[in-house]
């Protein structure tokens, strides 16, 4: 696995973390032709091959021959696994070699945190602005945590909303193996209004970029706008420790409320592909 590659998501220990909570075992497709390489972690489940979240087979070669081979051999080495067929949700910021077509194309939110602060300021709409000088002028508190006792307080506001929202929620053993595999690149974020936690996010930070994973809030929370307050702190306190984005992620389906908040921090349109192609 690529170690210090580009994203989290072609670890080792993000692959064994999906191996420990889906009871899946994570394979790895290599095509080597020289210096130039194709890289591909994946799952096999009921014949179907998947990627690792944000996944394609990362290459660090963009000549069309090289593309041409690594895609052969990618057919050839499922085909001869007697896989039917690949869907594979491609890594938004890193180049990949993309096979089969496009079956999904879901809009997809994160913060160029190259741009400037001006820029960036500028780029949050006019209500979420309000919200966010609202919940300044209540004199709430970000903060980063490390003591784990947070992450209980997370799984309280977290299974709330799910419940609400008859959602099977993962239970809080799936968070505690989270922290246990990935515990060098995630961080709890949290947000206190006066002595009171109304607000805790799990972030997983990668090379470059940050992503918000899970998140929770009280009643408190949603009434004082800590969720605004905490994107807005996010985006300034990791433009200053050198990352390229934050990312928000998607909606459940679309563009639906949960895009339509995170789409509220930047004008810009962007989109994630998920490919198919029968073997």
């Amino acid at each position: 696995m690529l170690e210090q590659g580009s994203s989290i998501f072609y670890s080792k220990a993000y692959a064994r973390f999906i191996e420990d909570t889906e009871k899946v075992k994570v394979g790895v497709f290599k095509f080597d032709e020289g210096k130039n390489f194709a890289f591909f972690p994946f799952v096999v489940k009921g014949n179907i091959l998947h990627g690792l979240r944000y996944g394609g087979i990362y290459t660090n070669c963009g000549k069309a021959k090289f593309i041409e081979h690594a895609r052969n051999r990618f057919l050839a080495y499922f085909r001869e696994r007697d896989v039917k067929k690949a869907q594979i949700r491609e890594h938004p910021f890193i180049k990949t070699v993309t096979i089969g077509r496009v079956i999904k194309r879901e809009p997809f939110v994160y913060i160029d945190l190259k741009k400037s602060k001006n820029e960036l300021r500028n780029k949050i709409s006019r209500s979420h602005a309000r919200c966010i000088q609202k919940a300044i002028n209540q004199g709430l508190i970000f903060n980063e945590v490390n003591d784990l006792e947070y992450l209980k307080i997370f799984y309280k506001f977290y299974k709330n909303v799910m419940d609400k929202n008859e959602v099977v929620p993962h239970k809080f053993s799936y968070f505690i193996k989270m922290f246990s595999h990935l515990k060098n690149n995630l961080h709890l974020v949290c947000v206190k209004y006066r002595t009171t936690v109304i607000g805790v996010s799990i972030v997983l930070r990668s090379s470059a970029n940050v992503l918000m994973l899970y998140g929770g809030m009280s009643e408190a929370g949603y009434e004082r706008y800590a969720k605004h307050f905490m994107i807005d702190r996010l985006i300034f306190e990791y433009k200053e420790k050198g990352y390229k984005r934050l990312v928000l992620g998607t909606g459940h389906n679309g563009k639906d409320s949960i895009y339509r908040f995170k789409k509220g921090f930047t004008d810009q349109n962007s989109y994630i592909d998920t490919y198919s192609i029968v073997l």
